[in-house]
């Protein structure tokens, strides 16, 4: 494989694209023009906006381009550099502004590549590292990963050389060990986000959201300036994924991450230090829940077999200081009575963590509602969520998945001002009370799955002004979707409108979409 060929395929991959804010591809002759790969970078891909650069001087095309790229991630490829000259003519309008932007040159002349300021001291050790790193590419992709991170100085890299130099045994021993060096190098918030991953099952797609919202409730992010939580989230799940800690799986539409998995060893290895910072308790099978130790791991993550289990009696464990309860498996798969296994209970009054989707309840565990200390709750249940819920005025996330018709939430849910995501998955939303002690969900940034049969939309959607995510279940025989649209005109931040039929596709309905939308966005 040549070396174009090889720098193609890692630029259009789709896991390296959504990295990166813009990205250009350009080609380079022997015989180049600095103007002209100015403006071919300029272009990102475009041939139409080439025109609008050409009479422009090369020192206004410098400025140009680095105004256009200051403050972005950027993947820029060169391809076939002939000169030195050429690079030293264009690199000052690439900013270093250190967010993992990347400009990678391919070139037949060694002299050419030794220009790409790489100190020759910095080569060796690369060197050293690569060689004692035994060939094994999970070793070798994730170191690459800690120094991307790191400043280019002799004396940071000969810290990590020295690290991966001492490690010997077994191929599995010495890969586990080079991997622990990435993970301690981690800040702290990143070690408590990266050994989340490992409470998944072995190759789980991981919804991307579900992180996110379960790391914001943790706690363990701090706000920068004036960004949302969720974003600073976000931000450390593309950190992780530069370090090649987290695997990109899926993308959505827009190139955000929708789903990520962890490589086996990595998953051990998170086992490996979640176990010795007591970070979590994986209860598989017959795990005795009481035995020492359990009351110091403040996260209990309980698998598929677990849950399986008719023994499995928590009751007996000293389990009052448990932060998170996760159970992991597919939505409802489980259907248990949970006044028999106590997964939920009130004496686990410190948890702020409660994911039992898993779980199909017969009737909505009002334990939950004594729990004031809760930010995520995930659950399914068969009946109405109670208007108890309104007693956990910490929540931030509430998902809950119905089982059954004509379900609803409670009108107490406008008194719980903390939400931030609500998915109701079709059950109906009440109307806030029209009572002056009641500001609504002023915080609230999502909600999903909402019937557009609601008749009540323009008094929702007025108390929850800041919503930027809204998700609606039509049914297209109801013509209640017609108040919706009028209604979404209360929502300044809405950047996405998820709508979903409930049966197969009325012709009659899209026919009208097209002219009900025009009217909404024009």
């Amino acid at each position: 494989m040549g070396k174009t060929t090889l720098a193609r395929q890692v630029f259009s991959n789709p896991s390296v694209l959504f990295r990166f804010d813009v990205s250009s591809w350009v080609t380079i002759s022997q015989e180049y023009e600095a103007r002209e790969i100015l403006i071919n970078v300029l272009s990102f891909g475009t041939s139409d906006v080439t025109a609008v650069y050409h009479d422009k001087s090369y020192d206004q095309l410098l400025e140009h381009l680095y105004r256009k790229l200051k403050g972005k991630r950027y993947l820029i490829v060169m391809d076939d550099l002939w000169s030195i000259e050429a690079w030293d003519l264009v690199k000052r309008s690439f900013p270093d502004d250190n967010n993992g932007s990347r400009i990678m040159i391919t070139t037949r002349l060694l002299e050419v590549a030794d220009c790409a300021d790489c100190p020759p001291q910095l080569e060796e050790i690369g060197k050293q590292m690569a060689k004692h790193c035994q060939g094994l590419p999970l070793s070798l992709v994730v170191i690459g990963g800690l120094l991307s991170k790191m400043n280019r100085t002799y004396e940071d890299w000969k810290k990590v050389a020295e690290n991966v130099v001492s490690h010997v045994g077994s191929t599995t021993e010495h890969c586990l060990a080079i991997l622990s060096l990435s993970y301690n190098w981690l800040p702290p918030s990143l070690k408590a986000c990266f050994l989340y991953t490992g409470a998944f099952l072995e190759d789980a797609e991981i919804p991307a959201d579900k992180l996110i919202r379960i790391w914001v409730a943790e706690g363990f992010l701090n706000t920068k300036s004036d960004k949302m939580l969720e974003d600073v989230a976000e931000e450390s799940l593309e950190d992780l994924v530069s370090r090649s800690l987290i695997l990109a799986s899926r993308q959505r539409a827009n190139g955000k991450l929708r789903t990520c998995r962890i490589h086996d060893l990595l998953r051990q290895l998170c086992l490996k230090e979640g176990k010795a910072e007591k970070f979590f308790n994986i209860i598989t099978k017959c795990f005795d829940v009481s035995s020492e130790g359990m009351e110091i791991e403040r996260k209990m993550c309980l698998n598929p077999d677990a849950l399986n289990n008719q023994n499995l009696d928590l009751e007996k464990g000293n389990l009052n200081s448990v932060r998170a309860i996760l159970c992991l498996g597919v939505s409802h798969t489980f259907y248990l009575d949970y006044l028999c296994c106590k997964i939920v209970d009130s004496r686990f009054q410190l948890l702020r963590i409660l994911d039992v989707e898993c779980i199909r309840f017969s009737s909505f565990p009002c334990d939950i509602t004594q729990l004031i200390h809760l930010r995520y709750v995930a659950c399914t249940t068969c009946t109405n969520v109670p208007a108890s819920i309104s007693n956990l005025w910490n929540l931030q996330t509430l998902i809950v998945h119905p089982v059954g018709d004509e379900l609803s939430l409670p009108s107490e849910i406008w008194k719980m001002s903390s939400l931030r995501y609500i998915y109701s998955g079709g059950m109906y939303v009440h109307a806030p009370p029209k009572e002056e002690n009641i500001l609504g969900l002023q915080n609230l940034e999502t909600l999903d799955s909402i019937p557009a049969a609601n008749s009540n939309w323009i008094e929702v959607l007025t108390a929850a002004p800041k919503i930027k995510k809204l998700g609606v279940l039509i049914h297209p025989d109801n013509h209640e979707w017609s108040k919706l649209i009028d209604s979404l005109i209360c929502l300044a931040d809405l950047q996405k409108l998820r709508i979903q039929l409930a049966i197969p596709s009325s012709v009659e309905f899209f026919q009208m979409l097209p002219g009900l939308l025009w009217e909404v966005f024009n």
